[in-house]
């Protein structure tokens, strides 16, 4: 559930940060930025073209100049006035050459740039057209309601384990007490077993060492009583670490329930020791439970005769949050019963009925029922801790 949680305030905050992304931003100007930069990227791409036609132009011209120089061999070439100009002039040509170069790859690296920060101004202006600012307000507010739920089904697991925690302490507390006396005492029977066996190949000197030892190991110096003693221990302690254990899994089951509607049967919560004594018994019971669970009353139809009321008198006896339901003429209840809680793994029975005529009903199957016990004016539901008085 928490990382579910953690998924859902990550959404919303993404949803969050995009919202105010899109509120600083407007369409037009992100198209002027644009449109910038695609004209820069046409006078780069121009300006490339040119240093392209020009740096072609003055090879030309350098391969022109290499041709028309001789041989420094010859003495005479290096003094011909032609020949100086020419050695000039490709000194100078090959200059420009390197100086043209290096604009063009300058000009490159602009031109790198400039298509990254295109791309990029297409991309954000792409991610401003696919925003949906009501649609993201809804999502969020839709968010908002999970992300509430999620936070007090946390916040009732958490109290639920806490409360949990707080019923099972005393069990473990007792359980790791008893089965460190039960492991001592399986140590003291192993101890005072090999003290008997020593005693039964010893002479009577070691006999009377042996039982000395057994005395300050045991304060008994015969080693048989201590065995009887242990055996008793032992066996005492294994039925309480069993009664612990049992008691410790019927409190995990208990609360490990996960409850959220109860259909109440309501003729069997109307006696106590077979004797009718009305609804009073339930009225005090949905009024203490009905904060904590949706609840549907079910009654047989003879509650009407009975009761020696109607429907609406029936209804008017409980909070409107409970829902009564009486079942059609000369019918019972059970059936009804059986099939709102089918079906649904939160929503469990209160009754004491077996409804052993209906094992085929899901509800049956999987024993969602919860007992109760009425008895000297209080009503008693161990599975859902309640303890309270009726009038």
């Amino acid at each position: 559930m928490a990382v579910d949680l953690n998924k859902l305030y990550e959404k919303r905050k993404n949803l969050l940060d995009q919202n105010q992304w899109f509120k600083k931003r407007n369409l037009e100007d992100l198209l002027s930025d644009y449109n910038s930069l695609a004209e820069k990227k046409e006078g780069i791409n121009e300006h490339i073209n040119s240093l392209s036609n020009l740096l072609t132009n003055r090879k030309s011209r350098f391969q022109e100049i290499k041709k028309q120089i001789k041989s420094k061999l010859n003495p005479l070439i290096l003094i011909s006035k032609n020949q100086k100009k020419l050695r000039r002039e490709k000194i100078i040509v090959e200059t420009k050459i390197t100086i043209i170069n290096l604009d063009i790859a300058k000009q490159k690296k602009l031109q790198q740039t400039n298509n990254k920060e295109l791309e990029n101004a297409q991309e954000i202006i792409s991610r401003f057209k696919n925003i949906n600012l009501k649609r993201n307000l809804e999502v969020i507010e839709s968010l908002g309601f999970q992300i509430n739920q999620l936070e007090n089904d946390l916040s009732s697991l958490n109290e639920k384990k806490n409360k949990v925690e707080s019923k099972i302490k005393p069990f473990i507390e007792e359980l790791e007490k008893s089965e460190k006396l039960l492991s001592n005492a399986k140590n003291d029977l192993i101890k005072a077993t090999d003290f008997k066996d020593k005693l039964n190949n010893s002479n009577s000197y070691e006999r009377k060492i042996i039982h000395n030892a057994c005395r300050n190991e045991f304060a008994d110096d015969q080693p048989g009583r201590v065995i009887n003693k242990n055996r008793n221990l032992i066996q005492k302690l294994e039925r309480d670490i069993l009664k612990l254990k049992n008691r410790l899994v019927s409190i995990s089951e208990k609360y490990s329930k996960n409850i959220e509607s109860l259909i109440i049967d309501g003729n069997n919560l109307s006696y106590q020791n077979n004797e009718f004594v009305g609804i009073e018994p339930l009225i005090s019971l949905t009024k203490n439970i009905n904060n904590k669970y949706n609840i549907t009353v079910v009654f047989d139809s003879d509650i009407r005769s009975i009761l020696k009321i109607d429907d609406y008198g029936i209804n008017s006896r409980f909070s409107k949050d409970v829902k009564i339901h009486i079942v059609a003429t000369n019918q019972k209840a059970d059936e009804t019963i059986l099939d709102l809680a089918s079906n649904n793994q939160s929503i469990y029975v209160i009754s004491n009925d077996r409804y052993i005529d209906y094992l085929d009903k899901e509800v049956v199957t999987n024993e969602r029922f919860i007992r109760h016990e009425i008895i000297d004016n209080r009503i008693l539901i161990h599975d859902l801790d309640i303890n309270i008085e009726w009038n």
